[in-house]
């Protein structure tokens, strides 16, 4: 650093490669010179490898060096710039420091084997271990298993990583709607060597968290690869569990050939092994395999008797299933148009969804019951149901449950007259995932006004774009249909006569899939939504096929 060959500004404008070089050198220049007490309340912070406070360094080294004061060093070692401070935690500065560290650590532990990085990697952890909160409400309430679950992971114990994956994931994250907070765990875990039989549970487990994020491709990929390796292990139930995740995954996909498939075969490979418990599981994904294709009357018959199996067993884990059966058995309902059984329904899925502690069916049951009190042009209520919905999923960061009911507020707002409230749920919406609906909602805000036409065409268009490319998979799907017909009616209404036949077509397949009563009122409200000025004439041919009335044929235009 002498005048005559390099500035602190010549430094700080070196490459990253040779800038990495510089710090190294001068922090081991620094490191040789400091006392061994100081040297090792260093070593004890890149250890942790994140901001901790004076306790946890005490606790990594106290028993080496008995009588450490580490906040006095770590405040010594701010003020030299060689820890830095967050309130009250401290870290080293930066990756670069923290090898450099670990690496001195390793050499100089020499064999005195309780201070190598690995032995106090393992130590570290167990200091989380007992930081963790006995109930907790909150993802920052969490943090010590993340924490806990990070050093295990860079201590190799990664079956001890996983186990506490799982602890958190099915005891709060996938209740609360929030396992993505586990993806790079799990990112990291797939990336090392470990057991065939734990690479299909963290695969099985990154799936989860993916369909969480509306993922759902990438979902499907990764248990595409677990099914693979399961089908050389001989544990069955393993990969009855992975093909009712598959089910679940193309049945968001809207591939319902490909989700039928899974749920059968789960079905069949469950009873022929005797399993009874996956056969509960396996029934319900095939009756929303039915539900979803129309056939609702099967699908129901299929829910009961699965919610008969669930009866034998009595156990927690067992009626963990029980919210979601009930939701499905309510959903069914409401497309038939029975709507007070439908309550009934969610009002006893959310009694077990709160005994459960689980959130994310606690809103989804809300949102249900949104989504019936606007069946009844109950709109007050419907919004106020919504916007409950809403404030779980930003408090448990639930981003799907978010976007449905920002979806379903917005078609309520639009019901109510207030199309700025109705803009800004369906953008809202439509920014956490594009989706045909999405469009289609932000394109009816933009309708209804004169002066948004032009931004109504771009977000059908875009909606129908969405729609087209996802058209073959979703063929047999009837509310995909109906959202496909929206966005083609927009068009229609908007000087384009062409789109006409499109929406008739798509409306008439629907209909021939799933003629129900509460099917029908669902979009047949919601395109009364496009107003009075709207083509009457185009409108009420759209409504007609969407109702299932007569030919469906589109009107002959020029």
């Amino acid at each position: 650093m002498a005048a005559e060959r390099c500035s602190v500004t010549k430094l700080l404008e070196f490459p990253d490669r040779q800038r990495k070089g510089v710090v190294v050198h001068l922090l081991d220049r620094a490191y040789e010179q400091l006392p061994r007490k100081e040297q090792r309340v260093l070593q004890a912070l890149a250890v942790y490898g994140r901001p901790v406070k004076a306790a946890a360094v005490d606790y990594l080294i106290g028993d080496d060096i008995p009588d450490l004061d580490s906040r006095v060093v770590l405040d010594h070692l701010r003020q030299r710039r060689l820890a830095q401070a967050d309130g009250q935690s401290f870290s080293v500065p930066g990756l670069d420091e923290r090898d450099y560290l670990i690496e001195r650590l390793r050499s100089d532990a020499g064999p005195r084997t309780s201070q190598t990085p690995t032995a106090l990697l393992h130590k570290a952890a167990d200091y989380f271990a007992g930081q963790r909160h006995d109930d907790p409400q909150r993802l920052a309430d969490l943090l010590p298993h993340f924490t806990e679950i990070e050093l295990r992971l860079r201590a190799g114990d990664h079956q001890t990583a996983f186990d506490l994956m799982g602890e958190v994931d099915d005891g709060y994250l996938h209740g609360w709607g929030s396992s993505t907070a586990l993806v790079p765990f799990l990112k990291l875990l797939n990336a090392k060597r470990i057991p065939k039989d734990l690479e299909i549970d963290a695969k099985s487990m990154l799936a989860r968290a993916l369909m969480q994020q509306e993922d759902y491709q990438k979902a499907a990929n990764e248990l595409v690869l677990a099914f693979g390796l399961a089908s050389g292990i001989r544990r069955a139930s393993r990969r009855i569990v992975l093909r009712e995740q598959l089910t679940e995954a193309y049945l968001h996909l809207g591939d319902l050939r490909q989700a039928t498939t899974h749920s059968r075969r789960a079905c069949l490979a469950a009873i022929l092994q005797f399993r009874e418990r996956h056969a509960m599981t396996a029934v319900a994904g095939l009756a929303m395999c039915r539900a979803r294709a129309g056939k609702l009357d099967p699908a129901l018959r299929l829910l009961r008797g699965a919610r008969k199996m669930l009866r034998l067993y009595p156990s927690a884990v067992d009626q963990a299933h029980q919210p979601a059966m009930l939701f499905s058995e309510a959903w069914v309902y409401g497309q038939l148009g029975e709507r007070d059984q439908a309550r009934r329904l969610l009002r006893a899925g959310r009694q077990h969804a709160a005994r459960l502690g689980n959130r994310d069916m606690d809103g989804a049951c809300l949102l249900a019951e949104a989504q019936l009190a606007l069946d009844d042009s109950q709109l007050k209520s419907a919004i106020d149901l919504a916007e409950q919905a809403v404030t779980i999923g930003l408090t448990n960061g639930n981003r799907m449950l978010c976007r449905r009911s920002m979806e379903i507020l917005a078609i309520a707002q639009l019901a109510n007259g207030d199309l700025d409230a109705a803009a800004r749920a369906a953008d809202i919406a439509n920014r956490n995932r594009a989706s045909v609906l999405g469009f289609g909602l932000v394109g009816l805000a933009a309708f209804r006004r004169d002066n948004k036409k032009e931004d109504a065409r771009v977000a059908f268009h875009d909606g129908y774009l969405a729609a087209k490319n996802r058209l073959k998979p979703n063929e047999h799907d009837f509310q995909f249909l109906d959202t496909y017909g929206l966005v083609a009616c927009g068009l229609a209404l908007l000087n384009e006569p062409s789109y006409l036949d499109t929406a008739v077509d798509a409306y008439r397949r629907a209909r021939q899939l799933a003629p129900a009563v509460g099917a029908v009122q669902r979009i047949t409200m919601l395109l009364k939504q496009f107003g009075s000025s709207a083509d009457r004439e185009i409108l009420e041919r759209v409504c007609a096929a969407a109702k299932g009335e007569g030919s469906g044929r589109a009107l002959q235009h020029g």
